[in-house]
């Protein structure tokens, strides 16, 4: 035999690995298994970790009447001197007598704004919200929320050297439903943390505090405007917003209703409505339910035009505040991650 002849012995022969291959889809097939099965489990276990819809509340809203020759009208006429309620002094007669029909409501807006700074700089609330975006309709969202206007009073002693420091508009936030975000906090400070929304999930997903750009797709998904723009002074600058770009234009129409419950709660309820689709206008009809004995707006429903001739207008958006608080003294604690009664991981 030769040098180069090679040996046959079952131990010398090179193997060919033809074996090794032919189990190859075996055994990715069952690791993918394996890990679709983990998948699964830990699905199932962060359901079981997240809590049960805290509150299930939703609002309760009656109507009243038309103000059509109402007792504030008549009280308009025979007591000018008399003090009124902020929402007493808007009047169809006032409507129908102005240039434009929203002339009556942004004078009442800049009063109501007026208020707010005066009375309410923090309050705490339950906010009710449904919105669309797109063309999907989201679920309800209820949000225990807590919320600090910016003003120059200081919460706490400066630092040593430094000088007292303006209170921030401050936001905390805390799902009560649905179910997949109860427990979800957020917290927002004007000037603090880069601008960043500070955060966290829950059950497994609850391990580390996130930051999230308020304006960035994660944090604005499901929603119509970032969190810096929550709270009834800033629907007030929004609806303010909207009537200067409407009172360009005529085809509005205002009505005033009186008397409407709002989660129990008397309103007076501001109507507006286009009646006809223009690009000039974003909605359809707007309603605006002020609070009669707070004098603020604690509700707002947006509505779209028909998606047919004779349908329903389009729900677009609704807000409502609910168990107001308006005596709240809210401090840095309060919007702060380290707060021992918010549930924000240690790291």
């Amino acid at each position: 035999m030769s040098k180069t002849q090679l040996k046959t012995d079952s131990g010398d022969q090179p193997h060919s690995g033809s074996g090794d291959r032919s189990s190859l889809p075996g055994c990715l097939v069952k690791a993918v298994l394996g890990l679709l099965v983990i998948a699964i489990g830990l699905v199932i276990l962060q359901s079981l970790l997240t809590p049960d819809v805290e509150d299930n509340k939703t609002v309760q809203i009656r109507q009243g009447g038309n103000d059509t020759n109402s007792q504030t009208e008549a009280a308009e006429d025979t007591e000018p001197d008399t003090p009124k309620r902020l929402t007493d002094t808007v009047t169809m007669k006032k409507v129908n007598a102005a240039k434009h029909p929203l002339d009556p409501l942004m004078a009442l807006a800049d009063r109501g704004l007026e208020i707010i700074d005066a009375k309410y700089p923090n309050y705490t609330a339950k906010l009710l919200t449904q919105v669309r975006t797109g063309n999907t309709l989201h679920d309800e969202i209820l949000m225990q929320v807590k919320i600090r206007h910016a003003s120059d009073a200081v919460d706490s002693e400066p630092p040593e050297g430094k000088g007292a420091a303006k209170v921030p508009f401050s936001v905390y936030t805390r799902f009560l439903k649905p179910k997949a975000k109860v427990g979800q906090e957020a917290i927002w400070v004007e000037g603090k943390d880069d601008g960043m929304i500070l955060g966290h999930g829950t059950g497994l997903l609850n391990i580390k505090t996130v930051r999230l750009d308020p304006m960035g797709a994660f944090a604005m998904n499901g929603n119509r405007y970032p969190i810096f723009q929550i709270g009834f002074r800033n629907l007030i600058v929004k609806m303010k917003e909207f009537g200067e770009n409407d009172r360009k234009y005529d085809e509005c129409e205002v009505q005033i209703e009186r008397n409407v419950e709002v989660d129990g709660r008397s309103c007076t309820l501001l109507t507006i409505t286009h009646p006809h689709k223009r690009d000039h206008f974003d909605y359809h009809i707007a309603k605006i339910y002020l609070d009669d004995e707070y004098e603020i707006p604690t509700g707002y429903e947006g509505y779209l035009w028909p998606e047919e001739q004779g349908g329903e207008p389009v729900l677009l958006e609704k807000y409502f505040y609910l168990d107001l608080k308006l005596d709240s003294e809210l401090k840095d604690i309060d919007f702060d991650i380290t707060n021992p009664e918010y549930q924000y991981p240690k790291w």
